[in-house]
């Protein structure tokens, strides 16, 4: 049954990542420098306002719908994305979804029954939104990862840890694959978790 649950949870990751990327590469040309000089994983909007609009779909999807985890891609040479990734779960329901928030449009990849509990991400815990985050991360050695010409894409995520703890997570990958910079804090206080430059 893990292993199951396993390999259920890993196709729906591969399954987000496939569809972000796509609207990614069909949204390119976004070259034009934004406001903070920072990428713009999410597009326009930050995590938070994707949100709200996020919760006037859910509202009529289940009353008890909880976000568990909120994701962005980015690929080069964009500064700006193609919208924020929700996954979301309803306890009363038993139910999974993707969805993908675009400015105003909602959409849904997929749902599922969900195989076991969900942890969502408190309200309380998710107090730094995206901005900030990628603020802070482009000044603290972001900018330096990014500009190297073998980066070509950009990952972030929020998500509650096994532990509890609600974190931002960023990782870069180059055009090979691999992995080049990863970098967490906690969504509430702005500690940072984790910095991680491979063979830095």
């Amino acid at each position: 049954m893990k292993k199951k649950a396993w390999l259920l949870g890993l196709s729906s990751v591969f399954i987000v990542l496939f569809v972000v990327l796509f609207l990614a590469m069909i949204r390119q040309g976004r070259s034009t420098p934004v406001v903070g000089g920072y990428p713009q994983p999410g597009g326009s909007l930050t995590a938070q306002q994707a949100a709200q609009v996020f919760q006037e779909w859910a509202s009529s999807w289940a009353e008890d719908t909880e976000i568990v985890a909120v994701s962005a891609t980015l690929l080069k040479p964009d500064v700006q994305g193609a919208g924020w990734t929700f996954q979301v779960y309803s306890p009363s329901r038993q139910r999974l979804a993707i969805v993908v928030v675009e400015q105003s449009q909602v959409w849904v990849l997929k749902e599922k029954s969900a195989i076991y509990v969900q942890k969502g991400i408190p309200r309380t815990a998710w107090v730094l939104d995206s901005d900030a985050f990628m603020s802070r991360w482009w000044v603290q050695g972001g900018k330096g990862v990014w500009d190297y010409a073998e980066a070509q894409s950009m990952h972030v995520r929020l998500r509650c840890e096994k532990d509890g703890t609600v974190s931002w997570t960023i990782n870069v990958i180059s055009a090979k694959g691999a992995l080049m910079n990863s970098w967490s804090i906690k969504a509430d206080t702005g500690e940072i978790i984790l910095v991680d430059i491979p063979g830095g």
